[in-house]
């Protein structure tokens, strides 16, 4: 079994507060998304089916309107009929940072603020 992929080649996103976040993943069996932000209604994330491709005829595209700071993490796409969720093999995860907005889990510390600015550093070097 090959594990899901994602349309995304990046491992790590960046995008700005209230923003829309879409990822979209393929694999060979049926799909689910896992974030870390667990209050999220129906309004601000949609997880919907897309037309899959050959060798990966199952898709699931994840949609985040109104990005927050909260939301920064890792959404994680799985083979839903599979009990062991493992990245790389029946699982792949992308780590998504919401910038503009400090997560209210990092408060005002220190080490938010240097990830802000190692998430920047590597998107900008990409480029």
């Amino acid at each position: 079994m090959t594990p899901p992929t994602l349309d995304s080649p990046k491992e790590d996103l960046v995008i700005n507060a209230d923003e829309t976040l879409t990822i979209t993943c393929r694999g060979q069996r049926t799909l689910s998304w896992v974030w870390p932000e667990t209050t999220l209604v129906g309004e601000e994330l949609t997880d919907r089916q897309c037309p899959g491709e050959p060798g990966r005829p199952y898709c699931k595209t994840l949609v985040l309107s109104g990005a927050k700071g909260n939301d920064t993490g890792y959404y994680r796409c799985y083979y839903r009929d599979v009990k062991a969720v493992i990245d790389g093999t029946t699982a792949v995860a992308v780590y998504v940072f919401v910038r503009g907005e400090r997560s209210s889990s990092c408060g005002r510390s220190a080490s938010c603020f240097a990830m802000e600015k190692i998430l920047l550093y590597l998107e900008g070097d990409q480029q």
